[in-house]
């Protein structure tokens, strides 16, 4: 079968996170199975950046701005226009909203066969509006889902006709155990903050915005420290409520216990200086690629309960799952894996089992360009 010629877009200006972690994922890995692979996001953003150094085709004459402007959004329709004939593109691959309705409308426009595909990476509202029904009823050829949480968005577009289950299909991100691999010993970050072998380290690795659950990690935190004199926190990330969060842990009387660090390149290094990962998110969590990592580094792991995360951890055996916002079962979870060193250990093995089960690059990139494959079969086009 012929090799694919794939444009992958995203919203997102600055920052890094899961999604521009995933599109770039499917990018460079697509690309390494021979396949042509633009990506296109705004001027300036860090995907952009990244993709050119890893030297992947970027176009970036875009804005793919939040909210209603119609001159910039036909302006921008008009342009993927031109970059999908140009580049003889087959696979439209789209990761949010705004690209979305760019790409969506610019196919109509297309006299080329093409094929659109949507992935939806969080768990926020899609309101069943006329607008979007007439999107995922004409215009969008499948929808990725990255766990069956997702899915429960688009029950009434099921139930309206406007999608049908053969449409949707359920693919879990992978981790890359090359990059996160058992010879890491975190050594290194430990020595850099100060840290001996006694000290139980206990981190959030993630974005610091109110949905990501963090107050109720130091609230957690406050209540661990008061009974366990060897325990350390760590908030490794940037967002809108760090300063917000820092005044808090002082409040809270976690001074001279807990670190932010602020965005860090060196995820894997600080996951296995990690004794515990914890994932305290209240809100639009799909698929945790972080508790992933840290699975796959054989650390124990503490979760709130979200249908992503449940695909992945079963409570007991692999990681501790706890109620989001409830801070004071996941101070109890910590207390009770930092007091037994042998539940420790076999959460991290069980975890590390399960990743490379189910849930590695390979079966990820393998599963997404089957996808594409049946789906261009499935509309005539190969």
């Amino acid at each position: 079968m012929r090799k694919l010629r794939i444009l992958q877009t995203n919203m997102h200006r600055g920052g890094w996170g899961g999604q521009p972690h995933m599109v770039l994922l499917i990018a460079k890995k697509i690309r390494d199975k021979g396949h042509f692979v633009l990506v296109a996001a705004p001027k300036g953003s860090t995907l952009v950046k990244r993709a050119r150094e890893e030297g992947i085709d970027t176009y970036d004459d875009l804005t793919f701005q939040r909210g209603f402007h119609p001159f910039i959004l036909f302006s921008e329709l008009f342009k993927l226009k031109r970059v999908i004939e140009r580049y003889d593109i087959d696979i439209l691959h789209t990761h949010g909203s705004q690209d979305t309705w760019a790409g969506a409308l610019s196919s109509i426009f297309i006299k080329k066969n093409l094929i659109l595909i949507r992935t939806r990476h969080n768990t926020f509202q899609v309101k069943y509006n006329l607008f979007n029904r007439l999107l995922y009823k004409y215009l969008i050829d499948k929808l990725f889902i990255v766990s069956s949480g997702v899915k429960k968005e688009f029950e009434k577009f099921i139930q309206g006709g406007e999608l049908s289950e053969k449409r949707i299909l359920t693919i879990h991100p992978g981790i890359d155990l090359n990059t996160f691999n058992l010879s890491l010993n975190g050594k290194k970050i430990r020595d850099e903050l100060s840290l001996d072998g006694n000290k139980i380290l206990i981190g959030v690795i993630g974005r610091l915005a109110k949905e990501k659950g963090h107050i109720f990690f130091l609230k957690a935190a406050a209540e661990v420290a008061k009974k366990i004199n060897e325990a350390r926190f760590l908030i490794v990330g940037e967002g809108p409520l760090r300063k917000e969060l820092e005044e808090e842990s002082v409040r809270l009387g976690l001074e001279g216990k807990i670190l932010f660090l602020g965005f860090r390149s060196d995820i894997p290094e600080i996951n296995a200086a990690l004794d515990i990962s914890v994932l305290p998110s209240i809100a639009c969590e799909s698929a945790s690629l972080v508790i992933k990592e840290s699975m796959a580094l054989k650390k124990a792991v503490i979760s709130t309960s979200f249908p992503g995360v449940t695909e992945t951890i079963a409570d007991g055996e692999n990681g501790v799952i706890v109620p989001p916002g409830d801070h004071t079962a996941m101070a109890d979870a910590m207390i009770r894996i930092i007091s037994n060193q042998e539940i420790r250990k076999r959460l991290g093995e069980k975890g590390r089992q399960t990743i490379e089960k189910n849930f590695t690059e390979d079966v990820f990139i393998n599963r997404i360009e089957e996808a594409y494959y049946n789906t261009m079969i499935e509309k005539g086009f190969l």
